[in-house]
């Protein structure tokens, strides 16, 4: 399992700006990377879980994927794989 450390490398979020419904319903990676991306929007949100990607979405209208579906895209560029 990774370290939260290692996880928290990046640039951060304060935990005082995240919604606390974020909070609330998903985990703090989850809510910081969604936070995160509100922020910087637009931009392409990854986020694995899928309750986490519907709230993505449908409460804050980002641009979601997931790993899977990087892969798949991948799959469609020649030379890619």
């Amino acid at each position: 399992m990774l370290d939260r450390a290692g996880i928290n490398a990046g640039p951060l979020v304060a935990l005082s700006l995240l919604d606390q419904q974020l909070v609330m319903e998903l985990d703090a990676v989850e809510a910081e990377v969604i936070t995160l991306a509100r922020q910087l929007a637009p931009c392409m949100t990854i986020i694995d879980e899928r309750r986490g990607r519907k709230i993505a979405q449908q409460v804050y209208g980002l641009q979601v994927k997931g790993s899977a579906g990087i892969l798949r895209d991948c799959r469609r560029v020649p030379g890619c794989g």
